[in-house]
């Protein structure tokens, strides 16, 4: 309950009563009550996103904000409570801040998101990381506020690197497999007719030993070697 107390005087000022008003207030209690439980479940929602997460006006002023970057990756500007209320443009690091202008040109068109990957240096490093701007609208569908998802993509980039990479490594050792059979392929066709070549230069090189010929039969018979 809800209780006034407040002095009701005389014609001389005198304080001659009290009177009181009593008013339930248990309902807008219990808005209030909700409307804190519900900003408490969202920023708890907002916190355990696997990523950055933020939500800012028009004119780009955050309104709420989780604190992804600064946790996973010591960017401390970006901290929740510093966040808020500060232009998205004055944090952002680049490159995002040079997308910012089309992603929010994308977000003025009906039904529009916008989404795009960038590299972002860190106090531990370049980091890849996917991000998505979209439209959130009043009931009467004009655009109020704009809600922002980012996503940490630095583990995948290198996993789709290590798999390209052996990918192509497994490419190469198939390519030189495939050359090793037709080499084997290739010496074993030859093989058969050098045979042949060799054995009768050697049978020449005896019947025509001492000849003047026989020169030529040992160059034939070296080359088949060769």
């Amino acid at each position: 309950m809800h209780l006034v107390f407040f002095p009701i005087k005389d014609a001389d000022g005198e304080i001659t009563h009290i009177g009181s008003l009593t008013h339930d207030v248990t309902e807008s209690r219990k808005h209030q009550e909700d409307l804190v439980q519900s900003q408490a479940t969202l920023q708890a929602f907002f916190d355990n996103l696997p990523g950055l997460a933020f939500l800012t006006t028009n004119d780009g002023r955050i309104i709420a904000a989780n604190s992804f970057l600064a946790d996973e990756f010591g960017i401390t500007a970006m901290r929740a409570k510093d966040m808020l209320g500060n232009d998205i443009q004055t944090l952002l690091p680049h490159p995002w801040a040079a997308e910012l202008e089309k992603a929010t040109d994308a977000n003025e068109r009906p039904g529009k998101a916008l989404s795009y990957e960038a590299e972002i240096g860190t106090p531990s490093g370049n980091r890849h990381v996917s991000s998505i701007r979209f439209p959130i609208r009043a009931p009467d569908g004009e655009v109020t506020l704009a809600g922002w998802l980012v996503f940490a993509r630095t583990a995948q980039m290198r996993a789709t690197d290590d798999l390209m990479a052996t990918r192509e490594h497994l490419h190469q050792t198939e390519k030189l497999a495939a050359l090793g059979q037709l080499l084997a392929g290739v010496s074993h066709e030859l093989n058969n007719p050098l045979a042949a070549v060799i054995g009768q230069a050697s049978l020449l090189a005896e019947d025509l030993e001492g000849s003047e010929h026989a020169g030529r039969v040992s160059k034939i018979r070296r080359a088949a070697d060769r």
